[in-house]
């Protein structure tokens, strides 16, 4: 039904290896095939994803709604990712080199440290209700931080080319550091 919306459900009959780009609404499968020439890739809905290993050699991927995906790690060289509803994820400190230009979290419950996110030039955080500091993010190029209800102090932040701030938490203090 979804493929007459002009969708891919993808399933492992699927031959996408000639596809430089794909945007693919629903995974039957809980493993992606190898896909050497995709270099972005964008899954939507993708509940029963949980192995990512064949995706490292993307240069874009984003994930939107994924409830079982838990180990990150093989997209740490990735160079923009984003990720939108990937509920069981919350380890994303492989995240923490110059590798990756761009990190977009929408979102995602568990997250709760930013430690390793300061070397990456774009960054994106919204509705992750577990981050309380962001201190840490001080100096990174682009820096995005929306509904993060219990940050409370952004004193720590500065040194910024460009910061976009909807916290949507009462009695934020620290924006003299602007």
């Amino acid at each position: 039904e979804e493929e007459e919306k002009g969708n891919i459900v993808w399933n492992s009959q699927n031959d996408l290896n000639h596809a430089e780009l794909v945007d693919c609404i629903g995974l039957s499968d809980v493993t992606i095939p190898s896909i050497p020439r995709v270099k972005e890739l964008y899954l939507f809905k993708c509940e029963q994803l949980t192995d990512v290993s064949n995706l490292t050699h993307l240069e874009q991927l984003h994930i939107l709604i994924s409830s079982r995906l838990e180990d990150l790690t093989p997209l740490s060289n990735i160079p923009k990712v984003g990720f939108y509803a990937v509920r069981e994820a919350s380890d994303f400190s492989m995240f923490n080199c110059n590798k990756q230009s761009y990190l977009r979290i929408y979102d995602c419950q568990k997250l709760s440290s930013l430690e390793n996110f300061r070397m990456i030039k774009k960054l994106e955080l919204s509705n992750c209700p577990n981050i309380t500091d962001v201190s840490c993010l001080y100096g990174v190029y682009d820096l995005t931080l929306h509904v993060l209800p219990r940050v409370k102090d952004i004193s720590g932040l500065g040194g910024h080319h460009r910061i976009y701030l909807h916290l949507a938490g009462e009695n934020v203090t620290g924006y003299e550091c602007l």
